[in-house]
């Protein structure tokens, strides 16, 4: 069975609902889904780190470096939208 990008979880956040949308998407409140947005982002900055540092592909090296500057940037975002919010 094919995953439908409609249902749950499965669905990617560019389909989800947004304010022109005729469903609403409502995130729950407390900033709990930043708190967890932000310790998916540490994680990955650390995966990201690790393989900019170790990877023996030099693609990987490469693609690993250049992703980090985006993933601290997406960090430090969700870090001050959940300070405003908690």
């Amino acid at each position: 069975m094919k995953n439908s990008p409609t249902t749950g979880a499965n669905r990617r956040w560019s389909d989800r609902p947004g304010p022109s949308s005729r469903e609403p998407f409502a995130l729950p409140a407390g900033g709990a889904h930043l708190l967890a947005h932000a310790r998916d982002h540490e994680d990955d900055v650390e995966e990201f780190e690790e393989a900019a540092k170790e990877a023996k592909d030099a693609g990987v090296k490469r693609f690993a470096a250049t992703g980090l500057a985006l993933l601290r940037e997406h960090l430090t975002m969700v870090r001050q939208v959940y300070d405003k919010v908690k």
